[in-house]
């Protein structure tokens, strides 16, 4: 079982554990089938997609300036942390892109990048250099960010935004940490004593939900980046109410409401104050994810705990089952395409992120390690996950691509706290601190 730091999917197996035991007499449930048979025959193939796959790429040195070797080292690991990247040489040798770095001037390197193939010029660049290598750094950066939108069409995700929750130093409490993409500056938005967990942005990036825990209860608040204000959603008959997620237009919250001991899922319209349940079930029925009318969301209605789809979360009540190896499958995020979705499913021992077409027809394990893999989020491109795992005794955040081929831990050093419940936005306006540090 899961014991790392206040998991979603916690809140699921405290809420059921009882009733899924009676439901389907295991714990778990049906276990995965082994890799001979259905589940891995059908397997989801992300190098195929223009979409998910990354732009493979030969750096090729013709500069004989003598920061070049350094240069060439700096370029290629930040073009793989750009997820859209792959500098990792294949077996094969086949590549899409040549990029090169030549000499220009005194003041800088050129860098450009052609099609391997037609020999076609793509983007035409120069790296500025500097006697300071942090300062040649971030130029290499603001480069690859521009290589990135004239060659993919989309801004990069250097510029983007990340909340997490941080247990505090006496691990009794947790806080709302806000950090950007390369985990070096940091921000302590919430911290208030009390147990602050599962974050998730607005779709404008200008203000979060978030858990608070105390013992007092437990309450959901907005946090708006613009006002500097803290609101909270009032429950109704007494509920308690965990996590949430805003609809694409902001202007409604989904959320998770336990009454009486039974959770559901329910639609608050924030400017009327009005609720409305969306998901009708004898048995639990938590948090998910939604891509335009199309509602992921986890239940034990049928054989453990399993992923349900609702094609239009307003109307109606049908519900579609996704997920049917493993007793439990939790924490289901839709891509931003909307045409294939994540979710944790506990296999081989452990909780491990798999990826599946949105018509349940392809599965792929996208996390193969040796510990805890659980509460995926995707980047704004689709080429990246950012997850929560459990290792060296301690939950961490780590980003891996997916063809599982590059991964790195968002933050850096062994002494840091534990970190969970990941959001990531692409929005976020950075401007808008210097009201908080005001």
């Amino acid at each position: 079982m899961k014991n790392h730091y206040f998991n979603k999917s916690l809140f699921i197996l405290i809420a059921t554990i009882f009733q899924i035991t009676f439901l389907s007499g295991n714990i778990f449930g049906q276990t995965l089938e082994s890799k001979d048979n259905y589940f891995f025959s059908k397997t989801l193939d992300i190098e195929a997609n223009s979409h998910y796959a990354r732009i493979k790429v030969r750096l090729m040195l013709a500069s004989k300036h003598i920061m070049a070797p350094k240069i060439i080292d700096i370029l290629q690991k930040y073009m793989l942390i750009s997820g859209v990247f792959n500098t990792q040489e294949e077996p094969d040798g086949n590549v899409d892109l040549v990029l090169s770095i030549g000499d220009s001037s005194f003041f800088g390197l050129s860098a450009n990048f052609s099609s391997a193939h037609s020999g076609e010029t793509l983007y035409e660049g120069f790296i500025k250099l500097s006697t300071q290598w942090l300062v040649i750094e971030n130029n290499i950066i603001d480069f690859i960010e521009q290589a990135i939108l004239a060659i993919d069409g989309e801004s990069s995700l250097f510029g983007s935004a990340i909340l997490y929750s941080q247990k505090s130093d006496n691990k009794r409490y947790s806080s709302i940490v806000l950090t950007d993409f390369l985990g070096k500056r940091r921000y302590r938005l919430i911290d208030d004593n009390r147990i602050n967990i599962m974050p998730s942005w607005s779709n404008d990036g200008s203000k979060f939900l978030y858990t608070s825990i105390s013992n007092r209860g437990t309450k959901v608040h907005i946090f708006d980046f613009k006002t500097l204000e803290i609101s909270t959603i009032k429950s109704i008959f007494e509920g308690t109410l965990t996590g949430g997620f805003f609809t694409s237009d902001d202007k409604n919250i989904i959320l998770t409401q336990s009454i009486n001991g039974r959770p559901a899922i329910y639609l608050y319209d924030m400017e009327r104050g009005r609720w409305k349940r969306l998901v009708t079930s004898l048995y639990i029925a938590t948090n998910g994810s939604l891509h335009g009318n199309k509602l992921l969301f986890t239940s034990n209605r049928s054989q453990g705990v399993q992923v349900f789809l609702k094609n239009n979360y307003l109307v109606g009540d049908r519900q579609v089952r996704m997920t049917f190896f493993g007793g439990n499958n939790s924490e289901p995020q839709w891509s931003n395409r909307g045409n294939i979705f994540l979710y944790t499913s506990f296999y081989d021992d452990h909780f491990q992120i798999f990826l599946m077409n949105e018509d349940a027809t392809g599965i792929k394990q996208l996390t193969k390690d040796s510990y805890n893999a659980e509460q995926g989020v995707w980047s704004a491109d689709d080429r990246q996950v950012l997850y929560t795992f459990f290792g060296r005794g301690k939950s961490r955040l780590k980003f891996i691509t997916l063809d599982g081929k590059f991964q790195r831990e968002l933050t850096e050093g062994h002494d840091m706290p534990a970190e969970s419940d990941p959001s990531w936005s692409k929005n976020f306006d950075w401007s808008l601190l210097t009201r908080i540090a005001d």
